[in-house]
């Protein structure tokens, strides 16, 4: 994934994850320990107007900015970014 409403997938996880996905430099680099909390839920159907999702975990980090994840996406899919700390 490289980009979310238009703006460097890796910089806005970083910025809506308080800092805990930084930009890979070099090489791709394994973020999975540190998003573990920040799932990604794009939209799999809705049933009476509530949105069911397919978590996915943001797995690395890479030199190009784009973020891979365990669940495909595609461009123009609705994805939630849950937090699991909310509400503690």
């Amino acid at each position: 994934m490289f980009e979310i409403d238009g703006r460097l997938a890796t910089k806005l996880l970083n910025a809506r994850t308080s800092g805990a996905v930084s930009v890979a430099e070099g090489e791709p680099r394994s973020i999975l320990a540190e998003v573990t909390l920040w799932l990604i839920g794009p939209v799999l159907r809705k049933i009476a107007d509530l949105p069911f999702h397919v978590l996915s975990h943001s797995v690395v980090a890479n030199p190009n900015v784009s973020i891979d994840l365990f669940a495909q996406v595609t461009e123009g899919d609705q994805l939630w970014q849950i937090d699991a700390l909310r509400g503690r």
